[in-house]
């Protein structure tokens, strides 16, 4: 494990979290803020993709589903609507409140299981990238599962686990010094059921630094935790 981070030049805490974002010190959200489709090189099921400025994201084939996924934003507790893809409001457990990425899988419970492999480009090298994964119940096997599958261009399958928590837990990984990721969040359990994940990404840098300019999209959030239990 060391080696492999010395060889990235990657510094990674992270930190089992069962609140929200909502303090005093700031951080720049990396997640639009408003509803709508990602565009993942698979179109958008309506005709009109979110903005990403600084960054794009590319969806991959997942282990546990061997299909791509669509990404969407989302308020989660709200009922939002694409085409056959419906999310109802609210989930079984705690619901957050504000935007998050919300993979689907098209082909199961109406697109609204949570699964799906992304790789994220960023235009400039980010110092510090936190990703806030929510409610992971399902504990990663193999290349299956909620975990950083790549860094940079370099395989770290295994090493970047994300484990399982309570329903409704909050678990956070920061990152130093990233250029691309490629993240699997969630897993198809194979029986028409699985472990959905939504997540967040943020940076303490400035919108400027990443190419954002002054775009209104995005959005501001506290690095401080709230309990939520």
């Amino acid at each position: 494990m060391k080696s492999l981070l010395q060889t990235l030049g990657i510094v990674v805490t992270s930190t089992a979290l069962s609140g929200l974002i909502s303090g005093e010190a700031q951080a720049y959200n990396l997640v639009p803020q408003a509803e709508g489709e990602i565009e993942v090189g698979l179109g958008c099921l309506t005709g009109s993709c979110l903005a990403t400025p600084g960054f794009t994201v590319t969806s991959l084939v997942d282990a546990s589903t061997l299909a791509k996924s669509r990404l969407f934003v989302d308020d989660l507790s709200t009922e939002s609507t694409y085409g056959a893809i419906s999310f109802l409001a609210g989930d079984a457990g705690t619901v957050p409140t504000g935007y998050w990425f919300r993979p689907s899988e098209i082909s199961e419970e109406s697109g609204q299981l949570e699964v799906g492999t992304f790789k994220f480009d960023f235009a400039e090298l980010i110092s510090n990238l936190t990703v806030d994964y929510f409610d992971v119940e399902k504990k990663a096997s193999g290349s299956k599962g909620t975990q950083v599958l790549e860094i940079n261009g370099v395989s770290t399958v295994g090493s970047f686990v994300v484990p399982k928590g309570k329903n409704g837990n909050i678990y956070s990984q920061s990152f130093e010094n990233v250029t691309s990721i490629v993240i699997a969040f969630g897993q198809d359990y194979g029986d028409g059921t699985g472990d959905g994940v939504d997540f967040q990404m943020s940076t303490p840098e400035p919108v400027s630094i990443l190419g954002f300019g002054a775009m209104a999209i995005v959005g501001l959030l506290g690095s401080k935790k709230k309990a939520i239990n």
